[in-house]
C-alpha cells in the first residue's frame, strides 16, 4: 500500500488555490513570482513547524564529536568533517536545527558550535557530547500529517498577506487547526508518550520510584525506563 504524501508542487499550489490564483506546474526558475512568493512561504512554516521538535524529527542521545582542532560544530556544512547524521531522513541537506547537551548542562549552543559556559568557557573538547537532536528533514522525508499542517499554515498566511481579511480567511484559520490536531494526534501516537515522561513527575513522584521521571528530567531517551 502507498504511504500518502504530498508533494511541494502540490503543496505550493494548494496555497495558490487559498488567494484564487492559477495553479502551476513547476517549481524552477520558469516558474511564476506568485508561486516563489508561495514556497517561501511554505519554507518558512516548514522550518517553523520542524523546529518545535517531533517524534519523527528528534534523535534523543546523539553524540557529537569534535573535528581536529577540538571543535564540536553543529551546523550542517562543518558537520561533514566530524560525525554523519544517522536520524532517519537526516542528511547533510537535513542540518540540525537545535541540539540540547544532556550529559553535561555547562555545554550549551553559540552560534555553528557548543561552547563550555563553565569548564574552560572555551569552544575546545577533549571528548564528544551526547544530546537530544532535532533535525531539519528535507520535505520528502516529513510525514503527511506535517506536511499537510505546514501547508495549511503557509496557506492561511499567504492569504493574510495577498488577500487580506476575508470570509474564506476564517475557514483557512480552521483548516490551520484541524491540520496541528492531526499532526498531535499522530505524535504521541507515534511517541507512545506518558505522563511520567514530564519533567516534573520527578520532582512529585520520584521519592517514592527513582526511575519515574528521571529519563526526561536529565532530558534523556524518555524510552529507556520503560516498554513502548
Amino acid at each position: 500500500m502507498a504511504i500518502v504524501t504530498l508533494t511541494e508542487l502540490e503543496a505550493v499550489n494548494l496555497i495558490l488555490a487559498s488567494a484564487d490564483m492559477m495553479p502551476v506546474t513547476t517549481l524552477d526558475s520558469t516558474t511564476t513570482a506568485e508561486a516563489t512568493l508561495a514556497k517561501a512561504q511554505l519554507d518558512a512554516a516548514h522550518t517553523e513547524i520542524l523546529n518545535e521538535g517531533w517524534d519523527f524529527n528528534t534523535e534523543y542521545e546523539y553524540e557529537l564529536a569534535a573535528d581536529d582542532s577540538g571543535v564540536i560544530y553543529i551546523d550542517d556544512v562543518n558537520a561533514r568533517t566530524g560525525p554523519s547524521y544517522t536520524a532517519e531522513g537526516a542528511t547533510p541537506h537535513s542540518p540540525l536545527m537545535r541540539y540540547d547537551v544532556v550529559d553535561n548542562p555547562s555545554v550549551v549552543v553559540r552560534g555553528d558550535r557548543l561552547y563550555d559556559r563553565y569548564l574552560g568557557k572555551s569552544d575546545q573538547f577533549t571528548r564528544s557530547v551526547k544530546g537530544t537532536a532535532i533535525f531539519k528533514l528535507v520535505w520528502a522525508s516529513v510525514p503527511f500529517e506535517a506536511q499537510n499542517y505546514v501547508t495549511k499554515k503557509a496557506a492561511r498566511r499567504f492569504h493574510e498577506y495577498h488577500v487580506g481579511t476575508s470570509d474564506a480567511l476564517r475557514s483557512l484559520v480552521q483548516d490551520e487547526q484541524e491540520g496541528r490536531r492531526l499532526l498531535l494526534d499522530m505524535d504521541m501516537d507515534a511517541g507512545s508518550y506518558s505522563v511520567f515522561d514530564a519533567p516534573d513527575m520527578h520532582a512529585g513522584l520520584g521519592a517514592g520510584n527513582y526511575l519515574v521521571g528521571r529519563a526526561a528530567y536529565a532530558g534523556k531517551n524518555p524510552f529507556t525506563n520503560r516498554d513502548r
